[in-house]
Formats: C-alpha cells, structure tokens, sequence
C-alpha cells in the first residue's frame, strides 16, 4: 500500500511540475506579445502625433512588460 501512495503522490508532482512549466512558457508568449502589442502602439502613437504636431513633440508608450 505505501508504494502505491508514493507512485501517486510522484505522479501528481510530475504533474503539477509540468503544469507550472506549462504556465511559464505561456507566460512568457503573453509577455511577448503584449510587447509586440504595445511597440506597435507606440509606433501608431509617435505616426500620429508627428502628423498632427508636425514632428516635434513625439509620445512614447514605455510600460514595457517584463
């Protein structure tokens, strides 16, 4: 019977072992795109304002997520 307990109990941290990394790695591709997200609106941002100011006074977006 204790063999068993400790199969399961091995198996279950294996589990939740993978589902951390799993929660990791989705993590980082959300941090990545929210950057992707948030250059292109700074990029957006800096294109309009330029039109409309005629280039002097540029907005940048710098909350970057880490």
């Amino acid at each position: 019977m204790c063999i068993w307990y400790e199969r399961e109990g091995e198996k279950e941290k294996n589990l939740l072992l993978q589902q951390q990394q799993e929660i990791q790695q989705i993590k980082e591709v959300l941090g990545l795109k929210l950057n992707a997200c948030i250059e292109i609106l700074d990029h957006l941002s800096v294109s309009n304002i330029r039109s409309e100011k005629g280039g002097n006074e540029p907005f940048r977006v710098t909350n970057k997520a880490t």
